[in-house]
């Protein structure tokens, strides 16, 4: 995703944007952070930390090195 055009307040759909803008709804996740509204910040990060946990708990299952 090289350019993305997002505003809390959303965009008045009549302006024209170039043809490679990637206009989200809600938010996206650039370099790993969330950007975007509460919502959608709250979900990334609920996401994100059950699958941190999903690995956390993946190590206990390795044997002693």
């Amino acid at each position: 995703m090289k350019c993305v055009i997002w505003s809390p307040q959303g965009f008045n759909y009549s302006i024209s944007f170039p043809l490679n803008f990637f206009t989200p709804k809600s938010g996206f996740h650039i370099l790993g952070a969330p950007m975007g509204s509460t919502s959608f910040v709250e979900s990334f990060v609920v996401k994100t930390f059950h699958e941190d946990l999903g690995t956390t708990f993946s190590l206990f299952i390795l044997a002693d090195l």
